[in-house]
């Protein structure tokens, strides 16, 4: 769940209808399809989790305040357990393996995820903490065998 693992570069081309350059958004891959349709103008009533990116492509928002949830399952010498991260901004928590704790990481001051902290060393780990149980029992109500 650090970021080597997690983080993965999206390359957007469309001539003469994006501006070149380059922009930083922290963006999941459930926000591809919302930001197709909106490019195609398309209006949707499907429930969906993820964000256009039309926004952050077109420079007219900086970020989004969301938090942002990983989950990898695992069968065999975990027994199927399962193990997390979340981020919001630069604050990201993270359990690597199903047996040991979670630690913190500040993302804008250790972006190798170098210095673990406590989640209790700063309020944002708090938050995260909570967020992330809350979507760990309401993803526990779905069947996933």
């Amino acid at each position: 769940m650090l970021e080597g693992g997690i983080k993965v570069p999206l390359f957007l081309f469309w001539d003469q209808h994006f501006k070149s350059g380059k922009r930083t958004h922290l963006s999941m891959m459930m926000d591809i399809f919302p930001t197709i349709t909106d490019l195609a103008g398309i209006k949707t009533k499907a429930e969906r989790e993820g964000i256009s990116l039309l926004p952050f492509i077109q420079n007219e928002k900086a970020e989004s305040d969301r938090i942002l949830f990983w989950v990898r399952r695992e069968g065999g010498n975990y027994n199927g357990q399962s193990y997390y991260a979340a981020r919001k901004g630069n604050i990201k928590i993270l359990q690597n393996q199903p047996f040991e704790p979670f630690v913190l990481f500040d993302l804008s001051k250790d972006p190798f995820e170098k210095n673990p902290m406590h989640p209790k060393d700063l309020p944002e780990g708090q938050l995260l903490k909570k967020a992330l149980m809350e979507h760990i029992q309401a993803s526990g109500k779905i069947p996933w065998q």
